[in-house]
């Protein structure tokens, strides 16, 4: 996301990044992904989008493999919770930049957590997110959470736009057209509306119609994407071919017949009511078989097409309702068979009989263990307990997190604080040092000059003998003097010139 910027770089390059992995084809993976899911330069496309995410979780990306758990792509569970968990831990132990911005934009749907999307946002745009820089400038311009600074959400928008954003282009065209920020700008209005209506962002061409601007829409691409997922990702995302009926693979409630399957879509209180019921009915078909002379009249002499053999029959095969449990959906609890009838398993002759040891353990391990509904209640309440508590340790690491975040903050801009005096300081030293320089030009063109007034006063009385040689001599002596003076001084400004850059130095 952070070199996606599509009107400084073809697609063509986005896919040539792509396939040269590392941090940058991830980058680039990303931009592809979010392209086809919002529609942006490319064909809207959320299968294509699919395969990108499943192949970016399957690299262990935990941003993608977050948005593959809202969606349920690529075998990963459809759970927001587990989604959640992904996004935390990318953002907290991995600082993953992705991580950190969806996680921001899931605390965005969400009234109860929208405050916290604000810092999430900002470390993403700290990371260069060009997304996260779309919302820092929408939060700025609309005071949300921040203070209200228009300078700072048009820089914002101008960086994610220059990045290649569609959503930064069209906001940024609309400070231009009402004059956010300056003097209002219609051309650079009309050029940004442009930009955002040929990378996809509908809003913006009707912002042109609006305008009464001639535009005709352009072509989005089509992107052949297999060049740089795996072919793991591409078959993830396939539908599932249909199974036939009757094979092994088919789930037990599609194979077993429909009287079977009633039993699974019983409610939780009609099977815990019927469940005696059906126990009860079966016990009674073996009680009837084995010591009643009535039954071999009912279903050892009918026959069992007859409306009384049927009747018995479905008596004494009545199959006991399983009550599915929390975690298993209803279609995937397995079946019982129905216990065979006794009445017409035992001929008539051996009615006096007692059901076999055999079939009396067969019938045990049909049975199902019975739970009770408040032992169900306590898992249930216990489950939501401990997601609870993994919530608020979450929120917990999440705030503890944002707090450090804060210090550090703090910590950079008090280093470029300390980093800005410093620079004032280095270069006041700098001008001392130049104009300690200049200062010992001048003296040292002031030696010339007196330098050559003695020569010439010198010249002139050897010349003109105007005066004698004592006179010249305390001259001569003078003029020494006065170029000693000249040589002190000038040492004195150099040793105070090295003193002042020294101590520049020393304080940098």
């Amino acid at each position: 996301m952070t070199t996606q910027g599509v009107g400084v770089h073809s697609i063509s390059s986005v896919l040539a990044r792509a396939k040269t992995g590392g941090y940058d084809g991830t980058d680039a993976l990303y931009s592809l992904a979010f392209y086809h899911q919002h529609g942006f330069y490319v064909k809207r496309d959320m299968g294509k989008a699919e395969i990108l995410f499943i192949h970016l979780a399957q690299k262990g990306e935990l941003g993608a493999k977050g948005q593959c758990h809202v969606h349920g792509w690529g075998g990963h569970r459809k759970n927001e919770n587990e989604a959640r968990r992904c996004w935390v831990r990318g953002a907290m132990e991995k600082n993953d930049m992705y991580s950190t911005l969806l996680l921001a934009l899931h605390y965005q749907t969400k009234e109860e957590t929208k405050m916290k999307s604000v810092e999430l946002f900002k470390r993403a745009a700290y990371r260069k997110c060009t997304q996260a820089k779309y919302w820092l400038g929408y939060f700025y311009a609309t005071g949300y959470g921040v203070d209200t600074d228009l300078v700072k959400a048009v820089e914002y928008y101008k960086e994610s736009a220059k990045e290649g954003w569609p959503v930064s282009m069209h906001s940024l065209a609309i400070c231009y057209q009402h004059g956010r920020v300056g003097k209002v700008d219609v051309q650079e209005a009309i050029a940004n509306f442009q930009r955002a209506a040929d990378a996809g962002y509908p809003p913006s061409v009707k912002a042109l119609e609006k305008l009464r601007i001639p535009y005709s829409p352009r072509a989005l691409e089509e992107v052949d994407i297999t060049t740089v997922v795996s072919p793991e990702a591409i078959a993830a995302a396939a539908p599932p071919s249909p199974i036939p009926i009757g094979s092994p693979n088919m789930p037990r409630a599609v194979q077993s017949p429909p009287s079977a399957r009633r039993s699974t879509t019983l409610g939780v209180g009609d099977a815990e009511k019927n469940l005696h019921l059906a126990n009860r009915s079966r016990t009674l078909s073996h009680v009837t078989a084995a010591q009643s002379p009535l039954a071999d009249s009912r279903t050892g002499g009918m026959a069992q097409g007859s409306p009384a053999g049927n009747r018995a029959h479905s008596f004494s095969t009545a199959n006991p309702v399983q009550r599915p449990t929390a975690a298993s959906h209803p279609a995937d609890v397995p079946q019982t068979p129905p216990p065979r009838n006794r009445a017409h398993t035992i001929g008539a002759a051996n009615v006096d009989q007692t059901p076999p040891a055999a079939c009396r353990q067969a019938d045990a391990a049909q049975t199902p263990p019975l739970t009770s509904p408040s032992q169900d209640i306590e898992r249930a309440r216990e489950s939501v307990r401990k997601r609870k508590r993994e919530s608020e340790q979450l929120d917990d690491l999440l705030a503890s997190v944002q707090e450090k975040f804060k210090q550090a903050e703090k910590e950079r801009e008090k280093l470029e604080n300390e980093n800005k005096e410093l620079k004032e300081k280095l270069e006041s030293a700098v001008r001392s040092w130049k104009d300690a320089e200049e200062r010992l030009q001048a003296a040292l063109s002031t030696e010339a000059e007196t330098q050559k007034k003695l020569e010439s006063a010198l010249f002139i009385s050897e010349v003109k003998n105007v005066a004698s040689m004592a006179e010249l001599k305390v001259l001569y002596n003078r003029a020494k003097e006065l170029m000693a003076a000249i040589d002190e001084r000038r040492d004195q400004l150099h040793e105070e010139a090295v003193a002042a850059a020294r101590r520049g130095t020393r304080k940098k």
